[in-house]
């Protein structure tokens, strides 16, 4: 064994120097500085606030309508039909099947709408598109081939619309016109139309808020007010109204408003006037640009906030309880995590490892939260660079220091 024993010797030196190296040169954990977009959000529970305009029936029955919800009505637009006596409910289907097929051609925004009058710019796209299908025939990708031919088909009939001939859009169009007329003529029932008082978008039913429930009204509320109202959480049609009832309803499209309670850290700074971006992930996972447009004195831990915006989100309309994002700022930039930050000669940064040595760089915080931080992205020389290596466990680091 003794002839062995050199062997055990040199191992547990071997051991020995390893274990000094390791604990004096500790492995170190790193996290690549990537480019991130963060939103500094609030997040609760709203209101949709619109103003709006009622209609009722003076008689009761079914309502039909006579566009559809979230169509564009002037004033003086016949909006809805009150049938007395009701509708046969197979007449009603027919009717409700005319009118969505009629709705989806007239919702299809028009070629009309892209090249107004200009003939040759048409041209030139249909041009476009016959070669992107000789092209995809040739290399066999017929992938996009449905697509193509939809807006070639379009574009024909703008052609034809154009030059003064009827396009199958028309075409389709007033034969379903012809057929809604043939169906409304079987309903045995005498009928009230509705006409619009005022030019906005249309919406079948009602919830009930739309008389009490108005910007002007939400900024003399009180909190206790708001949080004590029993809202509904849409407006819904009904298949049959009393007499005096409220059917339907217009809305003014040109602006809407959200109001929510928030608790007053949360608002900061946030005063009247202040611009913000807006998100109802329910009804859109796109944020659209909005104002403050009131802000009420603190109750507790609470004010009261209303917001008002001029993009439009499907749906707006006829929501009344929603959930709300408020996107205060936004900031695009590195992010690094809050552990990885130190201060070197008054100077803020972070170490990275460049090729096993410990390296600082500064570092210009855009925002910071008890995880991670946001940091400018910067060209200069000695600043932090995207995908570099960030040391996030780096108690101990220094200058130059080696490390695993």
């Amino acid at each position: 064994m003794r002839k062995y024993a050199w062997i055990y010797i040199i191992v547990s030196i071997i051991v020995a120097i390893w274990g000094v190296r390791y604990f004096m040169n500790k492995p170190v954990q790193t996290e690549v500085a990537r480019m991130i977009e963060h939103e500094n959000t609030i997040s609760a529970s709203a209101v949709l606030v619109r103003n709006e305009i009622t209609y009722k029936t003076q008689s009761g029955g079914s309502l039909q309508p006579q566009v559809f919800d979230e169509a564009r009505v002037a004033k003086g637009k016949k909006i809805a039909t009150m049938y007395t006596q009701g509708i046969d409910s197979a007449l009603k289907a027919e009717l409700d099947s005319v009118s969505e097929k009629i709705a989806k051609l007239e919702a299809t925004t028009s070629q009309n709408q892209i090249f107004g009058s200009d003939i040759m710019a048409i041209e030139t796209r249909i041009k476009s598109g016959v070669s992107e299908v000789i092209e995809a025939s040739i290399s066999s990708d017929l992938s996009n081939l449905s697509v193509i031919s939809q807006e070639l088909n379009a574009l024909v009939g703008t052609q034809k619309e154009i030059s003064g001939a009827k396009s199958p859009r028309q075409t389709a169009l007033k034969e379903l016109y012809a057929k809604k007329r043939e169906v409304e003529g079987r309903i045995d029932s005498s009928k009230k139309d509705i006409y619009s008082t005022g030019a906005g978008v249309y919406i079948s039913g009602v919830d009930g808020c739309e008389n009490f429930l108005t910007p002007d009204a939400v900024m003399n509320m009180s909190i206790e007010e708001f949080n004590s109202l029993s809202l509904p959480k849409r407006a819904e049609p009904k298949d049959k109204y009393e007499a005096g009832e409220e059917v339907c309803k217009t809305v003014d499209n040109g602006i809407w408003y959200v109001a929510a309670c928030i608790k007053k850290d949360e608002l900061g700074d946030m005063e009247k006037g202040d611009y913000v971006s807006v998100r109802i992930p329910e009804l859109d996972t796109d944020k659209v640009d909005a104002r403050v447009e009131f802000v009420s004195e603190q109750e507790g831990e609470y004010a009261l906030v209303l917001i008002s915006s001029k993009h439009y989100i499907k749906n707006v309309y006829s929501e009344r309880c929603v959930n709300l994002d408020i996107i205060k700022n936004t900031y695009y930039g590195l992010k690094i995590p809050v552990s990885a930050i130190r201060v070197e000669d008054e100077q803020t940064g972070v170490f990275v490892n460049t090729d096993g040595v410990a390296r600082f760089r500064k570092i210009d915080i855009l925002y910071k939260n008890d995880e991670y931080a946001v940091v400018e992205k910067s060209a200069k020389e000695g600043y932090l660079r995207l995908y570099d290596p960030v040391i996030t466990n780096g108690s101990g680091i220094e200058v130059g220091k080696l490390v695993n």
